[in-house]
């Protein structure tokens, strides 16, 4: 009882002192954190702790935390416990980092906050999840037509003295777009990240993101100050594929940093480079192959040892191991599919034996063997693949033994050799969402 009343008395203390100490603006947060521009973003069961840490040795600046449940989390001890655990944002190796929460009642969103709140930079509003588990939930991106409620989302953050941010997704109409995303910034969101898809661009037809759409948010919106000086920290999301998409991003959409899903989660060297290496050419990318598209035997091995270092407090970590494995040696896969099937089946990864030590020993020894027996197939060389370039779109050729983006294959052709469907997709919306709903188009989710 004693307990309990001096529990309350604490927790009354802490809020006390939270009320007089004034809440920096998403600007001073993103200045105290160093300008962060590389960033993770939040990947469903696929950006824990040990795939950040990993993400944060090869040069990323901040990762965000996979999407997690506040319905689930604010009442589930065992769902906390698995999905973020006593070493998640306390590791040295994992901050800054933002968690982010998917939610459609502001109670449970509060409640699942006050456990992380003290173990990460920002806490995010997940309203971009395009996928069916979304649908049916009523959260991500099937909120975007509720305004209200997001409104309160968002303000209840706000008003708990919480740093908060949120990740939305565009409508077919950018001033509608603008207006959404102007709606968050107003509600209290002091960060927002601006997935440049629609929320039907997803699985076999994600295609591009529209980077207009990003660049006239970042230039018409204003801070919820309007009398501020200060500009509204805007993230952009999409059509980051190789390193030079960073900076070109950048200047593009003149946001103050970009995050990466899928071209992180194929090929973590993604962001692996300075200001100083050449990333704009093959010759350039040649000479930093090792940093920005790491062998695959390399990569996996260094993975595999972090997932060891954390896994008893990061069950989350085991959980999504092989899932990466599948991704990371995806284009090695391809061709060595007799290793591709000793591995899916193998189910003693994390005991003490050395069964998947041996079996990375053999995909070593398989690189070697195709590079010294056939050394013209299998150049260890960064070069432009000049089929698929063109004017408006840049591709490498890439040794199959390197980390790489992934292209999917649609009515197969690969989405590298349909740049112009995309972008046709991508100019008229309209015309696109038309295109679905004529062909009553099935999506499959990816993960």
């Amino acid at each position: 009882m004693v307990e309990n009343v001096v529990a309350t008395q604490i927790a009354e203390v802490k809020t006390a002192v939270a009320s007089t100490v004034p809440k920096l603006s998403g600007r001073a947060i993103f200045d105290k954190l160093n300008q962060p521009k590389k960033m993770l973003c939040p990947l469903v069961d696929h950006s824990e702790l040990a795939f950040r840490i990993l993400m944060k040795k090869y040069g990323c600046d901040l990762s965000y935390t996979p999407m997690l449940n506040a319905k689930i989390f604010a009442k589930d001890h065992k769902y906390r416990v698995r999905n973020f655990g006593p070493l998640d944002g306390i590791h040295e190796m994992d901050r800054p980092l933002v968690v982010q929460f998917c939610s459609n009642d502001v109670d449970e969103l509060l409640k699942s906050c006050e456990y992380v709140k003290d173990s990460c930079d920002m806490i995010d509003l997940n309203l971009g999840c395009p996928q069916n588990i979304a649908r049916s939930g009523h959260y991500g991106s099937f909120l975007m037509e509720d305004w209200p409620l997001i409104e309160r989302l968002i303000n209840g953050m706000n008003e708990a003295g919480l740093n908060n941010t949120c990740k939305i997704r565009i409508f077919p109409d950018i001033g509608k777009s603008l207006d959404y995303a102007q709606m968050c910034v107003d509600a209290g969101a002091e960060w927002i990240g601006v997935h440049g898809r629609l929320r039907e661009q997803r699985g076999q037809i994600t295609g591009l993101a529209d980077l207009d759409y990003i660049k006239y948010i970042k230039e018409k919106i204003k801070t919820k100050s309007k009398e501020s000086s200060e500009e509204q920290v805007v993230i952009s999301n999409g059509n980051v594929i190789y390193p030079e998409d960073i900076k070109r991003v950048l200047d593009y959409t003149n946001c103050d940093a970009v995050m990466s899903g899928e071209g992180a989660l194929y090929n973590p060297g993604i962001y692996n480079f300075t200001e100083d290496d050449d990333v704009e050419s093959a010759k350039g990318l040649d000479k930093i192959k090792d940093k920005v598209f790491p062998r695959v035997d390399k990569i996996l091995l260094e993975y595999y040892e972090i997932v060891l270092s954390v896994m008893a407090d990061s069950p989350a970590s085991m959980k999504s191991f092989k899932s990466h494995v599948f991704k990371l040696l995806r284009p090695f896969f391809e061709k060595e599919l007799d290793l591709r099937n000793e591995f899916g089946p193998m189910n003693k990864v994390f005991e003490e034996t050395d069964e998947f030590k041996e079996w990375i020993k053999k995909v070593t020894e398989r690189i070697e063997k195709r590079t010294m027996e056939e050394p013209e197939n299998f150049k260890d060389e960064i070069s432009l693949d000049e089929k698929n370039t063109t004017d408006d779109v840049k591709y490498y050729n890439i040794p199959f033994y390197r980390c790489q983006p992934y292209f999917r294959v649609i009515d197969g052709v690969k989405n590298n050799e349909r740049f112009k469907i995309m972008r046709d997709d991508m100019d008229d919306k309209d015309m696109f969402l038309q295109k679905l709903k004529s062909k009553k188009q099935k999506v499959k989710d990816d993960y």
